[in-house]
């Protein structure tokens, strides 16, 4: 985990920090990382809470969601751990997005503004074809295409996936400006000061907004919180992949993957981890898990 000498940007107090509470330095990652569209000049921080339009409907609860001056809307969600159905998700909580923008109290035409959804990931998407191994880029984006003729269906939706721990540059290997986020966000936790190589403005002010000793007392409490409960659901999630391993060796069985991930969610079910937890950690779909009272 961190040092005491920045905040750990993989906690949901940390992550807001750095992102949440500058908006120009928020606009300076947005621009970078959305570099083929049209420069982000201002922005305005939205609730970060959208319900459904009926009570049985999810909440979604995003981690920043903006909108910018010339009404393009930014979801953009800090993920620690793994989770089943990821990609999935962010397309659900997209759709927050779009209702949130239609027009109310008037006719409305659905002339939808653009919709960005980025994800910053501290684990790897599963390939979406398992069948061919290669290396993937550490960044994904994605939009809807037409299958046949290969051309942009419509520019209104894209996604964003980076999964930070494929990058894997050292200081001297810098040459973008990604390149310079990147390797700040994945490396804040191990550095005590702002390197020379990254002495522009934005990233001065980065470090600065992440630097516990200028915290007041209620945001350092805040903060070892969030700590605190990103350790709990990472050692969650090493204790319950250790005892599902160490239960298939102590039965001597040879497990194929989908047999481990059933053995792992037994051992979970049985300390008492919550249905969504089991999902989250292993990967299982709901359906799978009625397996494990057989």
């Amino acid at each position: 985990m961190c040092k005491e000498k920045f905040v750990d940007p993989f906690t949901d107090f940390g992550f807001k920090r750095v992102f949440g509470t500058e908006k120009d330095v928020l606009i300076q990652f947005l621009n970078t990382i959305l570099e083929d569209e049209a420069p982000i000049v201002d922005l305005e921080y939205l609730n970060v809470e959208r319900l459904g339009t009926i009570v049985q409907n999810r909440r979604a609860s995003f981690d920043l969601y903006c909108k910018t001056e010339d009404n393009k809307h930014i979801i953009v969600e800090l993920q620690r751990e793994p989770q089943a159905y990821f990609k999935e998700r962010s397309v659900y909580y997209s759709s927050f997005a779009i209702q949130d923008s239609a027009t109310k109290g008037k006719k409305w035409d659905f002339n939808l503004p653009h919709i960005y959804s980025i994800s910053l990931l501290n684990f790897h998407l599963p390939p979406q074809n398992t069948k061919v191994v290669k290396k993937t880029p550490y960044k994904t984006t994605a939009r809807l295409y037409d299958i046949e003729t290969k051309e942009l269906w419509t520019p209104v939706l894209t996604y964003v996936y980076l999964e930070m721990k494929k990058f894997k540059k050292t200081i001297d290997q810098l040459k973008t400006f990604e390149d310079k986020w990147m390797y700040a966000i994945n490396n804040l936790c191990e550095l005590d000061r702002c390197p020379e190589e990254l002495k522009e403005e934005t990233f001065v002010k980065f470090f600065e907004l992440a630097r516990i000793a200028a915290f007041t007392d209620a945001e350092k409490w805040e903060y070892e919180s969030s700590l605190k409960e990103a350790r709990d659901q990472s050692n969650q999630f090493s204790y319950a992949e250790a005892r599902g391993e160490a239960k298939g060796l102590a039965k001597g069985e040879v497990l194929g993957r989908e047999k481990e991930k059933l053995a792992i969610a037994r051992t979970m079910k049985a300390q008492g981890f919550s249905l969504d937890t089991i999902i989250a950690c292993t990967g299982l779909i709901p359906d799978a898990l009625t397996a494990l009272d057989e």
